[in-house]
């Protein structure tokens, strides 16, 4: 391989190491995936901590984690006794999964507290508990507004999002 395109292959492996990291995955997970979803074939554990010099145990703990989440699978080639890893390439299936099993689950425990909080603010009738009703309601509308959009996109793979302004100004 050039020493160019072997330039373009790390600087992209850092990139979604960097971006993994940035959503608060280890980064590691993210270069394991960039180096398979790059590989035009699986590649075997080992070759896989070669490439990332990295041990074979951290090998196995970032790929058990990776498949977790679907995003990586292990295959065996007929008559071949090493598993290979193949990275999964289908880029809205995987990031689809993440948000639905993470953000759009932090969106609801969201909403259930707020509306928790709503209730208990609704029971006294003091002035300032009238204020805290007008401010948590637009919380509250905020992030129900999140998670329909949220669920919209990962429903459809897209989201109106023309009411968003509208909602939070009110």
């Amino acid at each position: 391989m050039s020493g160019t395109l072997s330039q373009a292959e790390d600087l992209f492996i850092e990139l979604v190491g960097s971006a993994m990291e940035f959503w608060g995955f280890k980064r590691i997970l993210g270069n394991v995936w960039a180096v398979l979803y790059l590989s035009e074939e699986g590649l075997t554990a080992t070759a896989l901590g070669e490439r990332l010099n990295i041990s074979k145990a951290a090998v196995s703990t970032a790929v058990a984690e990776l498949e977790r989440w679907g995003c990586v699978r292990r295959e065996r080639s007929p008559g071949e006794r090493a598993e290979v890893l193949i990275a999964e390439q289908d880029i809205w299936r995987m990031v689809s999964r993440v948000f639905r099993e993470r953000e759009l689950r932090m969106i609801e425990r969201s909403v259930e507290t707020l509306d928790k909080v709503l209730r208990l603010a609704r029971g006294d009738s003091t002035a300032h508990a009238r204020f805290l009703v007008k401010r948590l309601e637009k919380m509250t509308t905020l992030a129900r507004l999140a998670m329909k959009t949220l669920q919209l996109l990962l429903d459809r793979g897209k989201a109106d999002l023309t009411g968003l302004r509208q909602s939070t100004d009110e």
